[in-house]
């Protein structure tokens, strides 16, 4: 019995000894890890500041894009006044619409929570509302606009060149599809499959496109910018047909895939 208790007595004090060694250590680790957790406070607030400097950057930034832009659309307007040309005209009033499609994806971008994406319904309804005001109907006219994106979210990239061939569409069929009619309807659809291919389809059901225009060799300003957009920026694929109307199908890959 007196060796048992001896033996429990030693054991007991080699229990307290690691009790107090591991103590020690978690009271290092502790420290440790508190130290830690201050230096982690310290550049989480050193991120914040820079965050919110690089969102006010981004506020003045966008805030000068924008100014820029409408600089731009203002001093074209003002030269307007001077011409009497009806021809040239509509060039410079087209170089408006034009700017003012990329200054809309500069809001689209800035209210967007992501700044890399930004929302294909939102930006293509703000294009169409723009056109609207820039080609008023007549009074006994009534277009009805049906957009469907299928919730798409596009890079800055692509949306730059979808509004600018959307902007491209939409126009010459406000401008040339109802001449002489009640109205008719204009339709935009945007959608992608499994591939992340995407399909951009406008379509009217106007007057439809004149047989003396040759897509495959465009001589307008506006037909020559949706080939180059469509096939050379985007890198994609273009088929228009009278449907009866004009019907324009667009394919392609993201321009952040390519």
């Amino acid at each position: 019995r007196k060796q048992v208790q001896q033996e429990l007595e030693q054991y007991q004090r080699n229990l307290e000894g690691l009790i107090k060694h591991r103590t020690s250590e978690l009271q290092t680790a502790n420290a440790n890890l508190v130290e830690e957790i201050k230096e982690r406070i310290k550049t989480e607030d050193k991120l914040n500041v820079s965050l919110g400097e690089k969102d006010v950057l981004l506020q003045e930034v966008n805030h000068r894009t924008k100014n820029n832009m409408q600089v731009i659309s203002s001093l074209i307007h003002m030269q307007t006044r001077k011409i009497k040309d009806e021809k040239y005209l509509k060039l410079f009033q087209e170089s408006c619409e034009r700017i003012n499609s990329i200054s809309l994806i500069q809001d689209k971008i800035f209210t967007s929570k992501n700044l890399q994406k930004i929302d294909a319904y939102k930006y293509f309804n703000s294009l169409v509302s723009e056109l609207l005001v820039a080609y008023p109907l007549d009074k006994n006219q009534n277009i009805s606009f049906e957009i469907e994106t299928h919730k798409i979210a596009l890079d800055v990239d692509t949306g730059i060149n979808c509004g600018l061939i959307v902007n491209e569409l939409v126009s010459n069929s406000l401008k040339h599809a109802f001449q002489g009619t009640p109205g008719g309807e204009i339709t935009l659809n945007l959608s992608s499959n499994n591939q992340g291919q995407y399909e951009l389809v406008v379509r009217d059901n106007g007057a439809g496109i004149p047989k003396e225009v040759n897509l495959s060799n465009p001589q307008t300003t506006g037909m020559k910018l949706i080939t180059q957009l469509g096939k050379r920026n985007l890198e994609g694929d273009i088929v228009w047909e009278q449907i009866p109307g004009t019907e324009f199908k667009i394919t392609f890959f993201s321009m952040s895939n390519n």
